[in-house]
């Protein structure tokens, strides 16, 4: 699948090519607290399908993870686990085209908020991460 996406200030552009191995919205307290809404919708993709133009800025948000942000306008873009080093979450919301991904399931949804609880409920929804990730 081609995407591409960007910052809101534009200074951070992105494109990839490849298969979304997985999409979903991520209600924990790291991605609301990181991100400043209620859930963050994510896609993941082989790191190496995605090209980034322009720097971003790193920040270490968990002892196993890292959050890329433009430097510039503060977007929220990426997110990187120690555990996991080949791939890469692109926030769904930054893409040009967001209608073009279908999430597939809520995840930490013990610390969504109560005015979320019926967001997306048809979804399968976990506790904490989905089985397999």
């Amino acid at each position: 699948m081609k995407l591409a996406g960007g910052c809101h200030c534009g200074n951070v552009r992105f494109s990839c090519d490849g298969e979304v191995t997985w999409a979903g919205h991520c209600h924990c307290r790291t991605c609301q607290l990181t991100s400043g809404a209620p859930f963050v919708t994510w896609i993941t993709m082989a790191k190496t399908a995605v090209t980034i133009d322009g720097k971003c800025r790193v920040y270490r948000s968990s002892d196993h993870a890292v959050r890329s942000f433009c430097p510039h306008c503060g977007c929220l873009l990426f997110y990187e686990s120690d555990y996991h080093k080949e791939r890469m979450d692109i926030v769904v919301a930054c893409l040009d085209e967001p209608d073009l991904i279908s999430p597939t399931f809520n995840i930490f949804v013990r610390t969504r908020p109560r005015f979320m609880k019926s967001f997306d409920a048809e979804l399968p929804s976990y506790e904490e991460s989905a089985p397999g990730q």
